[in-house]
């Protein structure tokens, strides 16, 4: 299985938690990769299953079946240029700063500059690495707005405007697999879990929101 970095780590662990309830002989091996990484595992072979954020292209022998929305922001260190900016930042302004971008280890997404908006840019393969560069101030760039919660209530991140996704941006999240090679009775399991735990996360947040208890960047 590999799960694109994107997809929040509490609803990926609760059903693989009941996946090992539910299926305790069968071994799981995971990979956390990004963009059309995610894809190129399944369509070697390495993998039976995917989770893809949308960004990465399904290829057309690929079936694809959704499961939640990542909502993305932009951040940065509290010392960084851009955090005392004060008011939407225009394009230009952010192009005169380096950006933090997940890069694509495979080809399937080459040609694509998804959510660029610097010239500068430092790629990274690894969602940790960007979130402690941009802690330490080196750059800035999207996190999923749950994985930074904790850091903008502390200070050591903070949310940046932009005028181009003032709001920070979506990204659609799906269960993907080789359409001439679905999942057995174990995977479509896993899925069907996924896609309930994704529903719930959902709901969860939605609560949230209303009573007030959850702060926002």
């Amino acid at each position: 299985m590999a799960v694109d970095v994107l997809f929040p780590m509490a609803t990926l662990t609760a059903a693989v938690s009941a996946f090992h309830a539910a299926f305790p002989l069968t071994p799981l091996r995971l990979y956390a990769e990004t963009l059309g990484a995610v894809m190129q595992s399944v369509l070697d072979g390495r993998c039976t299953l995917g989770v893809s954020a949308e960004l990465a292209l399904v290829p057309l022998r690929f079936t694809a079946e959704p499961l939640l929305k990542v909502p993305l922001i932009h951040v940065t260190s509290p010392r960084h240029p851009l955090a005392g900016y004060g008011r939407p930042i225009p394009s230009g302004e952010l192009a005169k700063h380096i950006q933090l971008v997940l890069t694509d280890r495979s080809t399937l997404s080459k040609g694509q500059e998804l959510g660029v908006m610097s010239q500068r840019t430092w790629r990274l393969a690894d969602l940790g690495a960007k979130h402690a560069f941009l802690r330490a101030g080196l750059g800035w760039g999207g996190m999923p707005a749950d994985l930074v919660q904790s850091d903008l209530s502390r200070g050591s991140l903070v949310q940046i405007v932009t005028e181009d996704a003032p709001q920070g941006f979506l990204v659609s999240m799906r269960a993907v697999y080789r359409t001439d090679a679905s999942p057995g009775i174990a995977g479509r399991w896993l899925i069907d879990r996924l896609k309930e735990g994704s529903e719930t996360a959902v709901s969860t947040k939605g609560d949230r929101r209303k009573s007030g208890t959850r702060k926002r960047g």
